[in-house]
């Protein structure tokens, strides 16, 4: 029996590694907030590499509070995916 997928499609499979690659971005996020953090206390409060790693502070940490929206919404579509994908799937039978 041949197979005419292109491609792959989002399963509940492929779940754990998007959770574990969501887990790495907030993970690698932190790590770069710390270092930030530790390289702007060198500089004067009114300097302009103050107020650039100041934004880029706040951008990370930004971009983190919405890693569980994100994951969320991700998660949500796989499912739809799969019930929609089942249903268009029982109805060609």
């Amino acid at each position: 029996m041949k197979s005419n997928r292109k491609g792959q499609a989002l399963t509940l499979n492929s779940l754990p590694q998007i959770m574990m690659l969501f887990a790495f971005i907030a993970l690698v996020a932190v790590v770069v907030i710390e270092i930030v953090t530790s390289a702007q206390a060198d500089y004067g409060s009114g300097t302009a590499a103050y107020l650039a790693l100041d934004n880029i502070t706040v951008g990370i940490s930004n971009m983190t509070e919405k890693t569980p929206l994100l994951g969320t919404i991700i998660i949500l579509a796989i499912i739809i995916a799969v019930v929609v994908g089942s249903f268009a799937f029982a109805m060609t039978r």
